[in-house]
């Protein structure tokens, strides 16, 4: 299952998956991790063993220039997560 707020990039995601492994199901759904509702909805419908979170916003000088956002998704986002684990269920190893 792939999880992504961009359109774009997951279409390119899903199209990369079903030609590279079409023997692995993959789930493409729109969403932010920002949004606690739609984020406890993806993960009681998959009930992941495993989250790999690659959300945060990577290009330093771009986002210096726009802190509030860059603060807003790479700390507000990341911080969604205990929450989520909490009111879903999802456990930790």
């Amino acid at each position: 299952m792939g999880f992504e707020i961009a359109e774009s990039p997951l279409f390119e995601i899903d199209r990369e998956m079903r030609q590279t492994f079409p023997q692995v199901p993959f789930y493409p759904e729109i969403g932010s991790i920002q949004n606690r509702a739609r984020l406890d909805e993806v993960l009681r419908q998959y009930k992941p063993s495993v989250i790999y979170h690659a959300a945060a916003y990577k290009h330093v000088p771009l986002m210096e220039a726009h802190i509030f956002e860059a603060m807003e998704n790479n700390v507000s986002g990341h911080t969604t997560w205990p929450w989520r684990r909490r009111s879903t269920g999802w456990k930790t190893s």
